[in-house]
C-alpha cells in the first residue's frame, strides 16, 4: 500500500515534470536548433548563409523568455526584434527589445509595440528571415474544431 508520503513525492515530481515541460525555454530548445550554419525550427532548415538578418518579434507572457532562448542558440546572428508581453514578465535581453504591455485589455504600450513589430516586419527584405513567437492559451479556434469551447 501506498503512504501519504509517497503520494505525496509522486504528485510532486508529476508536477514539476508538467512545469519542465511547459518551460518557454525548454519548449525552444527542443524545437529550435543551430546545426554547422543550418537553423532547423520544427520541421523547417533555414541555410543562414542565405539568410542577410535573422529578426524575432512576438507577443504573449512568454514571448520574452522565448526570445531570450533564441538569442542563447543565435549566439549574437540576431539583428534585432520586439516582443510585447504581459507587464511584469519583461526580461533584459541583448538583441530583442521587449515591450511590456496590457493583458488583457490592451493598452497604449500595446498598440505602440504592435506599431514598432509592423514596422520592423514592413522593413524586412526577402532575403531576411523573421521568427514569429506567440505564446498563447487557445479558448475556442474555430479552425480547430476538436479543441471545442473553454
Amino acid at each position: 500500500m501506498t503512504s501519504v508520503s509517497q503520494l505525496r513525492t509522486h504528485a510532486r515530481e508529476i508536477f514539476s515534470a508538467g512545469l519542465k515541460s511547459a518551460d518557454p525555454v525548454a519548449a525552444i530548445k527542443r524545437h529550435v536548433q543551430l546545426d554547422d550554419g543550418h537553423l532547423h525550427v520544427a520541421d523547417r532548415i533555414y541555410q543562414l548563409a542565405r539568410i542577410r538578418h535573422v529578426y524575432i518579434v512576438g507577443c504573449g507572457k512568454a514571448a520574452a523568455r522565448m526570445a531570450f532562448a533564441l538569442e542563447e542558440i543565435l549566439d549574437g546572428l540576431i539583428a534585432g526584434g520586439i516582443v510585447v508581453v504581459k507587464y511584469g514578465h519583461g526580461l533584459s535581453l541583448s538583441f530583442v527589445k521587449v515591450v511590456e504591455a496590457g493583458h488583457p485589455i490592451p493598452d497604449q504600450a500595446g498598440l505602440n509595440g504592435a506599431r514598432q513589430i509592423m514596422e520592423l516586419v514592413g522593413s524586412a527584405g526577402a532575403d531576411d528571415l523573421i521568427l514569429f513567437l506567440i505564446s498563447a492559451v487557445a479558448r475556442r479556434c474555430y479552425l480547430c474544431p476538436w479543441m471545442g469551447s473553454r
